[in-house]
């Protein structure tokens, strides 16, 4: 919001359209504390929680990792990579129908970014 005020349109404006709104910007202290702390939890779930797990469940899944480890540690590993993405992409407010649905949507779009089969995607 702070960068594109229109956002029906999408952020490519006109000029005509794009500079009266920010002649009159909308001041809502409000709104902008109350979207930075949900940023600021979102960006504790993923520096602290998150990224906390990237390095242990990276060490069992690495390629050539497997020597000594055990079906427990591989187990361990799926769960933490599970919880390290859910904590990565959680704090919407949309139910599970709508979390499910942005997991998906972002999951499928990263794919796409990555490569355009679809193996990527799946």
């Amino acid at each position: 919001m702070l960068l594109f005020p229109h956002l029906i349109a999408g952020p490519i404006l006109r000029p005509a359209e794009l500079l009266p709104q920010l002649h009159r910007p909308k001041r809502r202290l409000g709104v902008a504390v109350f979207g930075i702390a949900i940023f600021l939890i979102g960006l504790l779930k993923k520096l602290v929680f998150a990224d906390s797990l990237a390095e242990p469940v990276e060490a069992v899944l690495r390629p050539g990792a497997g020597e000594g480890l055990g079906k427990a540690d591989y187990l361990l590993a799926i769960y933490g990579f599970a919880a390290q993405i859910y904590r990565d992409f959680s704090g919407n407010r949309l139910g599970y129908r709508g979390q499910t649905l942005n997991l998906f949507t972002t999951m499928a779009l990263g794919g796409l970014w990555h490569g355009a089969s679809r193996n990527f995607v799946l």
